[in-house]
């Protein structure tokens, strides 16, 4: 699966179409260079797994 992500504005439907795209059960594993926005893109999967934790990296 290829998500593109051209603005930060498009972050939370990404996650949305992620999530979408796995099953139940699922580990993740993220990796890429710093700055890559990472953490960013994972508290965006968080929120839409409902999570309203604070997630600070």
């Amino acid at each position: 699966m290829e998500i593109k992500i051209e603005s930060l504005g498009e972050i939370a439907a990404a996650a949305r179409k992620f999530l979408d795209g796995m099953g139940e059960n699922c580990i993740f594993a993220f990796y890429g260079k710093m700055g890559a926005c990472k953490t960013t893109f994972i508290k965006a999967v968080c929120e839409q797994m409902g999570s309203h934790t604070i997630i600070l990296s």
